[in-house]
């Protein structure tokens, strides 16, 4: 936050816990009730904070293959066996990230600090699969809209809270299990030539 005179007064670090609006308008409901002993809680509660949630999912078509190639990575512990990845899909998880703020200084003070970052997507590197550390993929996140909303739970300026709803398109993919297969490591070919039979071994230097 900063002084009259743009100066720096204090940092404060906000909650982010799993939790959407609704959750928080039934506590702002019960937070009318702060000094009732008899109903209300005895501290109301504490601004600025930030929630997400998952909101849905769902397959995205345009990023779907006929056929795609296999993942293949050599197990760590036995250099015997190849573990494999055969079949996984694109789809699209949507998320929203709430803020609430008492007023509306702390709320731009917040997401100023999160949109320039998306323009009107953000990257991030990850390894999706465990079982493959070496295999990463670089997953878009996009920020599709920005939603602003204005609560008055009394009829005065000091109940008003803001909160700002962002949401999110994660551009990501579902795997199936990892299955597991023998490495080759010797082959026999084999020639007929009437009653002559060669057979020739190959094995891998």
């Amino acid at each position: 936050r900063n002084s009259t005179t743009n100066n720096v007064e204090s940092v404060i670090k906000v909650p982010l816990t799993f939790a959407n609006k609704n959750f928080w308008y039934t506590r702002l409901q019960e937070d009318f009730k702060v000094g009732d002993t008899n109903e209300g809680r005895s501290v109301s509660m504490v601004l600025p904070r930030m929630g997400y949630e998952m909101t849905g999912l769902s397959f995205d078509s345009s990023r779907s293959k006929p056929s795609r190639p296999r993942i293949f990575s050599i197990d760590i512990d036995d250099n015997s066996i190849l573990k494999t990845q055969l079949k996984f899909s694109p789809w699209n998880f949507n998320m929203s990230l709430h803020i609430m703020t008492k007023n509306i200084t702390d709320m731009f003070s917040i997401i100023e600090q999160i949109l320039p970052y998306f323009d009107p997507f953000y990257t991030i590197t990850i390894n999706e699969l465990e079982e493959f550390p070496e295999y990463t993929r670089n997953i878009p996140v996009i920020l599709e809209k920005i939603e602003m909303d204005e609560i008055f739970s009394r009829e005065n300026d000091k109940s008003r809270k803001f909160v700002c709803s962002l949401s999110f398109v994660l551009k990501g993919f579902l795997y199936s299990s990892t299955g597991e297969v023998k490495i080759i490591r010797k082959s026999d070919l084999v020639f007929n030539d009437n009653d002559l039979k060669t057979i020739i071994s190959l094995t891998p230097i």
